[in-house]
């Protein structure tokens, strides 16, 4: 009975039913239709920015792309950051290990007393005498070099035109030249009369009085010159004698 009244009444309702539903389903399709036209609507909108940022070029690639061509460009960029980086890390050691060499011993200020003191280095050339009563002349700087000659006279005056070591290198009157030891030369001054016997004058003219002849090869410490003449102490005794004449001193030394 029950199951009879349940079929009459569906019979009765379904019509009624059936329309309730037809409407649903049409509602849903509706607005299932407005969202799919709202994502269109809003792609074409993304779309259209996306060209006018890119105006006339290709449409801009997926993302994935994007995030492999950063992986391939920033590791290379910072490698050359690096390199560059670690060449100004080595100059600036470098200067700094610089400064720490001139700063661990500075250079002190010279102290003009002790510049005094030391050795200055005499020109060349020079001329000079011969100290001892013999002395050997080599054919080089040293001992082991064959004597050429042997000087058996003090004080003749010699001219030093070479150095090497403690060895000179000098020229005698004659233009012989050879080497001796420094030990056996001597800064004091001498001239030699050469070529012709000269006059011995008491005064620096041809007008003064003459005190003795000297013949070619006399020797005398020389005291001073002036333009012409020269004073000599030739065994004790002093005179003016003409330079032209003499051999051991410059034509521009006045001072001895």
């Amino acid at each position: 009975m029950f199951v009879l009244l349940l079929l009459i009444f569906s019979l009765v309702k379904s019509p009624a039913l059936a329309e309730q539903l037809a409407k649903k389903e049409s509602a849903k399709d509706t607005i299932e239709k407005k969202t799919l036209e709202k994502k269109e609507k809003s792609f074409k909108t993304s779309a259209k920015a996306e060209n006018k940022k890119n105006p006339g070029g290709e449409p801009k690639k997926l993302d994935k792309k994007k995030s492999q061509t950063s992986e391939k460009t920033l590791p290379q960029a910072k490698m050359k950051n690096l390199k560059g980086e670690d060449k100004k890390d080595e100059k600036s050691i470098d200067q700094k290990a610089s400064v720490a060499k001139k700063g661990e011993a500075p250079p002190k200020a010279a102290d003009p007393a002790s510049l005094k003191n030391q050795p200055q280095k005499l020109p060349l050339p020079r001329f000079v005498c011969i100290k001892a009563s013999s002395a050997n002349l080599h054919v080089g700087p040293g001992d082991q070099y064959p004597v050429e000659w042997r000087y058996v006279r003090a004080f003749l005056p010699v001219e030093i035109i070479a150095e090497f070591d403690h060895w000179r290198q000098i020229r005698d009157s004659q233009g012989t030249t050879g080497w001796l030891h420094k030990t056996l030369l001597s800064s004091k001054r001498f001239a030699m009369i050469q070529n012709k016997v000269v006059n011995f004058y008491a005064d620096s003219n041809l007008e003064s009085r003459v005190i003795a002849t000297l013949e070619p090869g006399v020797v005398g410490k020389v005291l001073e010159c002036n333009t012409l003449f020269c004073k000599l102490d030739v065994q004790g005794i002093r005179g003016w004698i003409k330079r032209d004449f003499l051999f051991g001193v410059y034509p521009d030394e006045h001072r001895f």
